[in-house]
């Protein structure tokens, strides 16, 4: 038995003039952030480098995991990779599809807000996502945003896990097994990008399928039950739930075997299954995982009971606050003209809010957000099991989504870094709790819930404008063009030191290195290997503790620099200590390649800066002598 949705009302012509006001107001702001971070938002040097490069050696013939060492899943950069076939290789051709992609996940966000709030409620939280998550930089490093991720698995991932909830919340309402099957589909392509994004959808629609075969059965009439039998029912439902799993594995395997197919003709089947699904056997791990030095720091167990009272104390603040709102709920609620009271007092807690605290006190919000999630879950759960109508259900399984998504910065959470993409579902359906849920709760029992949604509203609005404001002075001291024509974007040469250092080098090379020469960027930059335009002849991208620790140790990687011999190498200075190593050239991490290039090569350029990330920033250029027998000088 379907679960029935509640019937549409007829749309008027005021509701549909309200609905294209609030997408107006959206694509305004939409336009509004874009133009003004409008090509800042790569990195000049950190990771978006290998999100160009990759793709652009895939377009021209390279295989991933052969030519070209890759931990992720394939998925975003062969369709990135086809995108620089149909549309010519740039950095332009990346932004373009970006920005659709990111109209896409305002829509979906849109419309699963919109189906369990109103279409106020919806704006707000949307706003939100465009003022604080879409554009944003608040670092010296760029890259995390929508239009030029670190990695677009990422992105893509979202977008995929956004689409696998609508097809859930369709096939809940409708019971049409196309949908579930749209679902499965979407967990197969997910599984191809990033194991965090496929993790917090399969755990979502683990949740879901229990809680339909819930409201399916709480549809049926109590003497149908009766004339079944309980236990009868209760093996229908299971039997239900089986058959749904079946469809979703089914549909699932079906983009993974397309997958393993087509690069088993450059990997073999053994290998093709290896490297596509590596990502998955490296969680257990230690090394990979949790154990380094650097994701203890992301998951914030490097200082675990220091991390967890800054989460405790973000929960109170925003707790505190709530109080205060419900006081002021219950004190003036049912006031004659409350609604201009209210706008009143939202409009002065906005104030407040943007000249008494700095965006640096807004920061410690998104800290909140591991402890929030789980009650809200809890009671959009029960409320979606009492009552089937299909929009508590839609919060519940958001919930579930967002706190999936936490499970890598558990205990440090921000707005920025991994957080733009993994803190931002959670953020959004507390925001959503904030404006609808509990002001429609006060409205049916205690006053008109106008008083706590205005406060709300008003420290959300200066929390947003705040964070905004930060970025966006960051984003206009970038000045500095880098790469031309389509790759062109910009960067701050005042603040950040690599900035004057890294274009003189680009600049060199560029007068100096000929067309069929190879190049190596140490022990990150591949940036410019993409610019210029020159291939690594290594299969490595990335040349940093942990990448060295998942493709062999630091020897392997040493033995194919040096059997390759590039023409000419650049070394930047990079601190590698979260690592738990030393940086690079250190014994433990690049001290073999740096003894090499310094036996075999020339110091032809350096540029130097006292301003870099951390300290001094170097960028010297290494050319080769002679032609090399690579067993010369490479003694272990």
């Amino acid at each position: 038995m379907s679960v029935k949705s509640p019937p549409e009302k007829p749309t008027s012509r005021d509701e549909m003039t309200r609905e294209w006001l609030c997408g107006g107001i959206l694509a305004a702001a939409f336009v509004l952030f874009a133009s003004l971070s409008w090509r800042t938002w790569p990195d000049i040097l950190v990771d978006f480098g290998h999100e160009l490069y990759v793709p652009w050696r895939l377009s021209v013939g390279d295989v991933l995991y052969k030519d070209i060492a890759w931990v992720m899943g394939p998925l975003s950069q062969y369709a990135n990779s086809w995108l620089f076939r149909l549309f010519g290789v740039s950095l332009t051709t990346l932004i373009v599809a970006n920005l659709v992609l990111l109209a896409g996940i305002i829509a979906m966000l849109y419309y699963l807000l919109r189906q369990c709030g109103t279409r106020w409620s919806a704006t707000c939280a949307c706003l939100f996502f465009l003022a604080v998550f879409a554009f944003g930089q608040y670092s010296m490093i760029g890259n995390y945003n929508y239009v030029c991720p670190y990695r677009y698995d990422m992105t893509h991932g979202l977008v995929l896990g956004l689409v696998n909830l609508l097809c859930l919340v369709r096939f809940g309402r409708t019971q049409q097994i196309v949908w579930l099957a749209a679902a499965g589909l979407c967990l197969g392509l997910l599984s191809l990008t990033k194991v965090e994004m496929t993790l917090a959808a399969c755990l979502t629609t683990a949740a879901a399928l229990p809680l339909f075969a819930w409201q399916t059965r709480s549809e049926a009439s109590a003497g149908d039950i009766a004339s079944e039998g309980l236990s009868s029912s209760l093996l229908q439902r299971l039997s239900a739930m089986g058959y749904w799993w079946g469809v979703i594995v089914t549909a699932a395997l079906v983009p993974m075997a397309i997958a393993v197919v087509t690069l088993s003709s450059s990997l073999g089947w053994t290998g093709s299954i290896n490297h596509i699904f590596r990502q998955y056997q490296l969680i257990f791990v230690p090394e990979a995982s949790g154990g380094s030095g650097f994701y203890r720091a992301i998951l914030g167990w490097d200082r675990p009971t220091e991390n967890l009272l800054n989460s405790a104390f973000a929960t109170v603040i925003v707790l505190a606050v709530a109080v205060a709102a419900y006081v002021l709920e219950m004190m003036a609620g049912r006031t004659a003209r409350a609604n201009v009271w209210a706008g009143i007092l939202g409009v002065t807690v906005a104030f407040c809010g943007l000249f008494f605290m700095t965006a640096k006190d807004w920061h410690a919000l998104p800290e909140s957000l591991p402890l929030l999630l789980p009650p809200v879950i809890l009671f959009a759960g029960r409320r979606a099991l009492r009552a089937p109508t299909g929009t508590d259900s839609i919060l519940f399984l958001l919930a579930i989504y967002g706190l999936g998504l936490l499970a890598k910065i558990s205990l440090r959470v921000s707005w920025g870094h991994y957080g733009f993409v993994l803190a931002m579902p959670g953020a959004l359906v507390l925001i959503h709790v904030s404006l609808h849920t509990i002001p429609t709760g006060f409205s049916r029992y205690h006053g008109t819930g106008r008083f706590f949604q205005a406060t709300m509203a008003g420290l959300l609005t200066a929390c947003g404008l705040s964070l905004a404001w930060s970025w966006i002075q960051i984003d206009q001291i970038k000045a500095v063009a880098v790469g031309e024509q389509g790759d062109k974007f910009y960067a701050d040469a005042h603040y950040d030191g690599r900035t004057l250092p890294t274009l003189n080098t680009l600049n060199y090379l560029k007068n100096a290195i000929q067309a069929d020469e190879s190049l190596v960027v140490f022990p990150e930059g591949v940036m410019l290997n993409y610019l210029l335009r020159k291939r690594n002849p290594t299969p490595y991208l990335l040349f940093n503790p942990w990448e060295s620790s998942v493709h062999g140790g630091d020897d392997h990687i040493a033995d194919a620099v040096i059997q390759a011999a590039p023409d000419y190498a650049v070394i930047v200075t990079m601190d590698m200590t979260i690592h738990g190593r030393g940086n690079f050239g250190s014994p433990e991490f690049g001290g073999r390649i740096v003894q090499f290039l310094n036996a075999h090569y020339d110091v032809v350029h350096q540029e130097m800066s006292n301003e870099g990330l951390g300290g001094e920033f170097v960028s010297t250029v290494f050319k080769r002598r002679e032609k090399l027998n690579p067993t010369v000088g490479t003694s272990r």
